[in-house]
């Protein structure tokens, strides 16, 4: 029994100690499994942390290569901008070259073309000079003849002196001397010969220019003067100096009233210096002395007119070579007093009551038809050319019978005025836009030219009948026309 009890009882110990045997086994497995567990937690832990620090470093190795690839490509990027700057910056100064380059090139084409242009226009103003010279007479001044009262009326009021006064400063002014040559024209009038004299400065050699063109030198880049060869200057001084001559001559007739000056004697001087001196001289170039009836027959608008011809058919004493300062040496030297020894002149005042109006000068008779119509109430006269001894006029009178602008014309004849002359007056009207026209004559009109002027309605006829009568009332001058013959129905009476 207690046997039993004992294997019960060892039993029992077994037991408890195979339970105590199998809890510690269990706790050490348990333990075991904890360790295991933990361990496995912490490989898992670490495994974890390893794996958190792997993918950290690799984020980190990400993000560091990210930043390495954001800083490679900003560098990149800026290597790239740089390069590009620089690159313009070189296409920018390539371009700034050609530029300049360019601008050079044109600043250089503009230059010579400016220098080209500058040289065309130096060539034209002296070639412009020289033509200048050619037109001197076709260019002159032409409505001149109102200055003639003015003349008149000087001479009327003081003499010899008071005519030279007006006529100085005048053709000063016309001939366009320079204010300050007190020297450069002198005025005498000699009215017992009805002779004006002129003594004028003729243009001095340097006004013909010296180049005869000018050119641009491209070798040199300067514009040079070509030269005009001395004998290219000798006949543009010769033609000027002929030119400027046969101005003055037409500006002195134009000037003065026929009445009073019938011959202009023209001087022509030069101020210069003596080239093989170097002192100054005044040689005489030029010495003409004309009638004004022969000088009317010029035609000094005629393109071809050769002044130095024209000179020498007037019998002008002109240097052979003026441009040389060859003097020549006048039949009569300039000399002031021949013209103040002077007797004033009024035609007036010389005619005898019993003149014969057919033994008057054209320019006398010219004046006495001017005082005529002044004397019925015209004003404004001026004179134009005539070639037949008689005077184309327009005059102006308000009066019923001629009313306004009148053309004048007188004719000095001991034959009747034909017909075609009384249908010239027609065109002479057409001319100066005159309405009326006056023929007036110291013979008569035929039939035909009555007739024509009856049917233009415009054109009045003074025969030598009415023009002596008219002299009587108007200027109470009793006068006769000793005509060779008359018409059948006059009574020579009537004309003496």
């Amino acid at each position: 029994m207690a046997q039993r009890r004992k294997s019960l009882a060892d039993k029992m110990i077994q037991a408890y100690q195979q339970r105590l045997k199998e809890d510690a086994a269990a706790k050490i497995r348990a333990e075991l499994e904890a360790k295991r567990i933990a361990d496995r937690q912490h490989r898992e832990e670490v495994a974890a942390a390893k794996k958190a620090q792997t993918a950290a470093a690799a984020e980190a190795r990400r993000e560091e290569a990210a930043r390495a690839r954001a800083v490679a490509q900003a560098v990149k990027d800026l290597e790239r901008r740089e390069k590009q700057r620089e690159q313009e910056a070189v296409r920018a100064k390539a371009a700034e070259e050609r530029a300049a380059r360019q601008a050079e090139i044109a600043a250089r084409a503009a230059e010579v073309e400016q220098s080209k242009a500058s040289a065309r226009e130096q060539t034209e103003a002296v070639q412009a000079l020289v033509a200048g010279f050619g037109r001197l007479l076709t260019e002159r001044e032409r409505v001149l003849h109102h200055h003639r009262l003015t003349v008149e009326s000087a001479f009327a009021e003081t003499g010899t002196d008071g005519a030279a006064e007006v006529l100085g400063p005048l053709l000063f002014d016309l001939l366009g001397y320079q204010q300050g040559g007190t020297d450069s024209l002198t005025v005498g009038y000699a009215p017992e010969r009805r002779e004006l004299g002129l003594k004028i400065d003729l243009p001095r050699r340097t006004v013909v220019p010296a180049e005869a063109g000018f050119r641009y030198a491209s070798a040199t880049r300067e514009i040079i003067a070509d030269p005009r060869t001395e004998a290219d200057k000798a006949r543009i001084y010769r033609d000027l100096t002929a030119r400027f001559s046969l101005r003055a001559l037409d500006y002195a007739f134009a000037v003065t009233p026929p009445s009073l000056v019938d011959v202009v004697a023209l001087y022509g001087y030069v101020h210069s210096k003596d080239p093989a001196t170097g002192n100054p001289v005044h040689p005489v170039l030029l010495n003409v002395q004309v009638e004004r009836g022969e000088f009317e027959d010029l035609a000094l608008d005629e393109p071809e007119l050769d002044p130095a011809l024209c000179l020498r058919r007037l019998n002008a004493l002109v240097s052979a070579h003026p441009y040389d300062l060859e003097e020549v040496t006048p039949v009569i030297k300039w000399d002031i007093s021949r013209y103040k020894t002077i007797e004033e002149m009024d035609v007036l005042a010389t005619l005898d009551g019993r003149l014969n109006l057919l033994d008057m000068k054209p320019n006398e008779f010219e004046h006495l038809v001017r005082e005529l119509f002044e004397a019925m109430g015209f004003e404004a006269w001026t004179t134009q050319t005539s070639r037949d001894d008689g005077v184309d006029a327009v005059a102006r009178n308000e009066t019923p019978f001629f009313g306004g602008v009148c053309a004048i014309q007188a004719k000095r004849y001991k034959d009747p005025v034909g017909i075609e002359s009384v249908r010239a007056m027609l065109g002479t009207m057409h001319d100066v836009n005159a309405p009326k026209g006056i023929v007036v004559t110291t013979s008569w009109f035929g039939k035909a030219s009555i007739d024509f002027a009856n049917r233009s309605g415009r054109i009045e006829l003074i025969d030598a009948r009415n023009l002596k009568s008219m002299l009587k009332k108007h200027l109470d001058l009793d006068v006769l026309i000793g005509l060779p013959k008359i018409p059948r129905n006059w009574n020579r009476v009537e004309i003496s």
